[in-house]
């Protein structure tokens, strides 16, 4: 990097001294030749080059009168920033951020640094404090800086913030992201409905994990509605939600996703009603390796479930822990182990 005369750009286009920011650029970046010149892109984002010394030169813009700087942009109404950006500065190439924000100061680098990456293709925040104030108006105006297209593979958030402000505009965004294959939102979300009125945005998701995001039995249906635009998706985990029964039409919705392989739906108020149309859907799901349905009363359910367990040949994984099982439910689910050879693990 050194011997090459590789030249380190921030944002507005200004040169910084490569030897000074070596060990902060290390695994995390790679060298590009344009125009004759040998340019260091950073690859990844990581708390590690988060709290550097580099992030804030690369942010930073020239002090001018007529360029104020980058903070200030990011604090308008649009939350666009009106920096002309050079081609080849340092976060032009970026493809993975992975942040843990435990401090303010986190959440306003975070804020400065989201905006700059053009094409993101994962997204993976973690917002490990809740009682700071705050970080709320600076978390969200880190999320409205993201900038969603058809890169964006991944996008991963985990916030215990008693109300997730942004996420409407997660919801939103989702139309630029076409490609988007796993989305994992352990956010309180406020609206679920909305966002399962976005996923047709989405058909090539493949992951979608939704636990604990307040959702109900309204909003379940949504979700169930949404499935005939998921054909792809192999993992759904819906656990820690209210969804009582909005299962049944989840359930009726099953046929949309047979490449399922994982399903989680531990603690969500399922009843014996619920466990019964979860049973017919199995028909639909030849290829599900992984069922978790523990911590809900099912009762006489689980006869229904064990029932149409020769329908799921592949699993591997059965939870049924907590489940109001007596004799008669643990004589049938027993029953129907001899469908299961390729069962590991079973948990009652």
């Amino acid at each position: 990097m050194l011997d090459l005369n590789a030249v380190v750009l921030t944002s507005s286009g200004e040169s910084k001294d490569v030897q000074k920011y070596a060990d902060a650029l290390g695994e995390y970046s790679f060298l590009k030749e344009s125009g004759g010149r040998i340019f260091v892109f950073l690859i990844d984002i990581t708390d590690r080059v988060l709290h550097s010394e580099l992030v804030p030169e690369l942010i930073s813009a020239p002090v001018c009168s007529s360029q104020p700087p980058v903070d200030n942009f990011i604090n308008n109404e649009k939350n666009n920033i009106d920096v002309p950006l050079t081609k080849n500065h340092c976060l032009s190439l970026v493809r993975a951020i992975n942040i843990r924000v435990i401090t303010v100061e986190d959440a306003v680098l975070l804020k400065n640094v989201l905006p700059l990456v053009p094409a993101p293709r994962t997204i993976k925040i973690c917002r490990l404090r809740k009682e700071e104030k705050a970080f709320d108006p600076l978390i969200e105006s880190a999320i409205n800086g993201i900038n969603f297209t058809d890169n964006l593979h991944s996008l991963d958030f985990f916030d215990e913030s008693t109300a997730a402000k942004y996420a409407a505009f997660i919801s939103d965004s989702l139309q630029h992201s076409p490609n988007l294959r796993k989305l994992n939102l352990s956010i309180r979300l406020h609206g679920v409905s909305h966002l399962a009125e976005n996923l047709h945005h989405v058909p090539q998701l493949t992951r979608l994990r939704l636990g604990d995001v307040q959702m109900g039995e309204k909003e379940c249906v949504a979700l169930a509605a949404s499935l005939k635009y998921l054909n792809k998706l192999e993992e759904l985990n819906i656990h820690d939600n209210a969804l009582g029964h909005g299962i049944i039409e989840l359930a009726k919705s099953l046929n949309n996703v047979p490449n399922l392989t994982e399903l989680d739906m531990r603690n969500t108020n399922m009843g014996e009603d619920e466990a019964s149309a979860l049973a017919a859907s199995l028909k639909y799901l030849n290829k599900l390796e992984e069922l978790n349905i523990r911590d809900n009363a099912l009762g006489h359910g689980i006869i229904e479930l064990a029932k149409s367990l020769n329908n799921v040949p592949n699993l591997t994984k059965l939870d049924l822990r907590n489940t109001n099982m007596g004799e008669d439910e643990a004589s049938a689910l027993a029953a129907s182990l001899k469908y299961l050879n390729k069962l590991e693990k079973l948990n009652i």
